[in-house]
């Protein structure tokens, strides 16, 4: 019976990891009230930035502006006019804290 149990743990396991490397998050054009504590991604041109030891407030105009905040845990380089990738979850006041950010051009 633990053997059974294992297997079926096992497989199930793996089941996730396939699922989860296939799920993409869709980008988004624009920040919804009903996406609050949700994950969303969006594409757009950074504007401003204030930078600090271990935290970045990054400005972005991807039809509207929102404000990102960005916990560093290693040494990134964002200043303004990058166009940049940003999954993140969606705060009370329709501001993102990054969970991922990708840089796609220096203009």
């Amino acid at each position: 019976m633990l053997k059974i149990s294992l297997a079926i743990t096992l497989i199930g396991v793996m089941l996730l990891f396939v699922i989860s490397e296939n799920v993409e998050i869709p980008t988004r054009t624009d920040i919804k009230s009903e996406d609050v504590g949700g994950i969303i991604q969006i594409r757009g041109r950074v504007t401003k930035v204030k930078d600090s030891e271990k935290v970045a407030y990054i400005d972005i105009i991807y039809p509207q502006t929102t404000q990102v905040l960005l916990f560093k845990d290693s040494n990134i380089s964002i200043s303004e006019n990058m166009e940049v990738l940003i999954v993140g979850e969606v705060k009370e006041n329709l501001d993102l804290i990054a969970h991922k950010i990708e840089i796609y051009q220096n203009k």
